[in-house]
């Protein structure tokens, strides 16, 4: 499963996040985007090495960070995120929270580690 389809199907998500949850590739929100929203963005990986052949599977950190225009809304939606996506993957780590200056919209931000079968064209 993507991480859109984990968070699709998580009721709890789909209640902050919308019934077609806000939750976009990184760059993709719009700047007036309804809050809370989260965007992810692959940070790091690596083919998983494989004796005796070419890797079947890669290993890849992914970013995702938790936006909204109230704390207790972006720790409501980073609780959710989290619990929808940890039974799958691995957190790797936890980011930090900040608000940005101008928006002063609060972020959460954290990295998954997940391990994806190659597709083989």
């Amino acid at each position: 499963m993507t991480l859109y389809q984990i968070i699709t199907a998580n009721k709890r998500c789909r209640n902050l996040l919308g019934e077609e949850p806000r939750f976009y590739p990184h760059g993709m929100a719009e700047a007036d985007e309804i809050r809370p929203y989260a965007v992810h963005q692959q940070v790091g990986g690596a083919p998983v090495k494989c004796v005796g052949g070419s890797a079947n599977m890669d290993h890849e950190l992914v970013q995702i960070d938790v936006y909204s225009d109230q704390y207790n809304s972006v720790q409501d939606a980073y609780n959710a995120i989290r619990n929808a996506l940890e039974p799958y993957h691995e957190i790797a780590s936890f980011n930090g929270r900040s608000r940005d200056p101008a928006t002063k919209d609060w972020r959460i931000t954290f990295t998954l580690s997940m391990f994806n079968k190659r597709e083989r064209i």
